[in-house]
């Protein structure tokens, strides 16, 4: 999973298998077909995005837009622009160190890192909400074919 866009101070993107900032589909989309490819937005009025290390979703700039896209806040304050549009789902527990090695890199002119960053494998610690029946998960990270 790349890395593609990059705000300093802001958020770090990724999601989007085309590594383009178009592209990807929600896991309803692959289990149902293109009239599924977007999710509606899960806003709750008492997340608010006011930390550091907020997995949120991305859209296409329109309600109900969510995709595979996501990005992860890289500050904690002056974010609440965010607030009733982007749905929060997680947040990072640890390795922010690692996040701020991202947030630091050094981008072109529309925040592409120079160097490919890859999210290569997670854990998720607590997950309340049931996968679709449908839905086959890998016990493991898929392999990579080129080297790291």
């Amino acid at each position: 999973c790349l890395f593609f866009n990059v705000q300093q101070n802001f958020m770090i993107q990724a999601g989007d298998p085309t590594g383009t900032g178009k592209g990807g589909t929600s896991v309803y989309g692959l289990l149902y077909g293109e009239q599924a490819k977007f999710f509606d937005d899960e806003v709750h009025p008492n997340l608010k995005h006011n930390k550091k290390g907020l997995v949120c979703m991305a859209n296409m700039g329109q309600k109900n837009t969510n995709g595979s896209q996501f990005f992860i806040t890289t500050r904690g304050d002056d974010l609440q622009h965010l607030d009733g549009k982007h749905t929060i789902f997680g947040q990072v527990e640890e390795g922010f160190e690692v996040l701020d090695e991202i947030n630091a890199l050094f981008c072109d002119e529309n925040g592409r890192p120079f160097r490919d960053i890859r999210i290569l494998h997670t854990h998720v610690l607590d997950d309340p909400i049931e996968d679709p029946i449908q839905l086959e998960v890998s016990p493991e990270s898929p392999a990579r074919d080129r080297p790291e």
